[in-house]
């Protein structure tokens, strides 16, 4: 089996790029948020391209309050 192929993979891949993305480690809040994007990124085959897009054009992501640095 190819490791793109393989759902615990996908679902790892969701997960790394959504904290990077987000800045900051998940939360129990992001589950719903997080499976969503997880189901998209299997249903495009593992596209990467429409993981990123995904990602940063939720609501979530968007309407996030800015972090004091």
């Amino acid at each position: 089996m190819v490791l793109g192929e393989s759902d615990v993979v996908r679902n790892c891949v969701v997960k790394q790029w959504f904290t990077y993305a987000n800045g900051r480690s998940m939360e129990p809040a992001d589950t719903c948020q997080v499976e969503a994007i997880q189901k998209m990124f299997a249903e495009s085959g593992g596209n990467l391209v429409e993981l990123l897009v995904s990602i940063v054009t939720r609501p979530e992501f968007r309407l996030r309050s800015q972090v004091e640095s």
